[in-house]
């Protein structure tokens, strides 16, 4: 299998536990630069919104009886929410190339561990949401395959393959890749695609996975969710029925293109977009501190109003360095732990810095959504910490 040295990783492609999740306080006075960034973003890289004449096609669910779905899931759960194909990572450091200065330096990363799944438990959380989609759709000598899809109103989970023959070279994937911000779609080929309605960390299962096939699970924020006040401007719709995975194939390499002062359309030969039907959405808990502020939490994400809810104020910015989930009885999950840059006042110390999910965001309007790296028991939940306040 492919798999790319660490040191070819650019430093400003890394995903630290809070490198680009802070927005700041001055919403009023930096709302107009995030939504450029964020408009930028989505039409360089991504193309949400500028698919013309796209032709939307209803995929029909694969409806399985009960006790079949209980016996399939088991393995979706361990591969996705388990440890099946993952092992525990222990802090380490990487050298990663500094691109825009051409040097190297080296890079700390947290450690990361992960949870076996109750099969039983975990059919009762969220078998019954997720859909399973016979989506199949070909980009040149490439071939995605949509797998299931499950979301809960914040946050959304695909599993997909990405099929070549001779070798899948439409991404750059290895296990470093993995713990920081996922696979990457290279620029030295004519097509991209992405999910309309989310964006975030496409991680590669490389004990699953062969040259000539990926199992990639992709773990996504909703961007309604995150954009918040501006989804209305930005013309993102709240998420109803189904997600659209966007495919759009070009006649030269998107390289010769992308970031440059070009009318990308005059090199565009195909666009569709394909909707991928969604079950009902995995039940979200409402948990409040004291001033009733409220965090929302499922088996799959957590979304917190840092800004009102213990939020540190580090250079104009929301700062989140603690999240850990409080059973019942009496375990806790870290699902992230770490030491606040250049502020030793902080009273949070970790000894080890730890990355216990599968990708964070920060929204316009100051929220957070974590996407779990396991699933979580609602039920047993007892209270919830984030930077130092409980949420009960």
């Amino acid at each position: 299998m492919q798999n790319i040295k660490s040191f070819d990783i650019s430093v400003e492609e890394f995903d630290a536990i809070n490198e680009e999740h802070v927005f700041s306080n001055g919403y009023n006075k930096r709302k107009a630069a995030i939504l450029k960034s964020y408009k930028d973003r989505k039409l360089n890289k991504q193309s949400a919104g500028v698919i013309k004449a796209a032709a939307a096609v209803l995929i029909t669910l694969i409806v399985l009886p009960l006790g079949v779905n209980a016996a399939m899931n088991g393995e979706l759960f361990k591969r996705i929410w388990g440890t099946q194909g993952k092992e525990d990572i222990e802090p380490h450091v990487e050298t990663m190339l500094e691109e825009s200065k051409g040097t190297e330096i080296e890079t700390a990363f947290p450690k990361v561990e992960y949870e076996d799944i109750d099969e039983i438990r975990a059919e009762e959380l969220i078998g019954k949401n997720v859909s399973f989609t016979t989506v199949s759709e070909t980009m040149g000598d490439t071939t995605i395959d949509v797998l299931s899809v499950v979301y809960d109103g914040n946050a959304i989970v695909a599993e997909y393959t990405i099929s070549r023959k001779g070798g899948v070279n439409c991404f750059d994937y290895s296990q470093i890749r993995n713990e920081c911000k996922g696979a990457l779609l290279r620029e030295d080929i004519p097509f991209r695609f992405h999910f309309k309605e989310g964006s975030g960390k496409i991680y590669v299962d490389l004990a699953r996975s062969d040259d000539e096939r990926l199992y990639c699970y992709e773990y996504m924020v909703d961007e309604h969710t995150m954009l918040g006040s501006a989804a209305a401007e930005m013309g993102y719709a709240p998420i109803t029925d189904h997600i659209s995975l966007c495919i759009e194939e070009f006649s030269e390499p998107l390289s010769n293109f992308i970031d440059k002062d070009e009318d990308y359309e005059k090199y565009l030969t195909d666009s569709r977009e394909i909707s991928i039907p969604l079950k009902e959405k995995v039940q979200i808990s409402s948990f409040r501190n004291e001033n009733g502020e409220v965090i929302e939490v499922s088996p799959i994400s957590l979304k917190t109003p840092v800004a009102y809810a213990g939020g540190t104020v580090f250079e104009d910015d929301l700062f989140i360095y603690h999240v850990s989930i409080n059973y019942k009885d009496g375990s806790s999950y870290t699902v992230l732990d770490e030491n606040v840059p250049n502020d030793p006042a902080l009273a949070n110390r970790c000894a080890v810095e730890t990355a216990n999910y599968q990708y964070i965001a920060g929204g316009i309007d100051g929220d957070f959504v974590i996407l779990f790296n396991r699933l979580v028991d609602t039920g047993a939940i007892e209270s919830i910490t984030v930077n130092g306040i409980p949420y009960k």
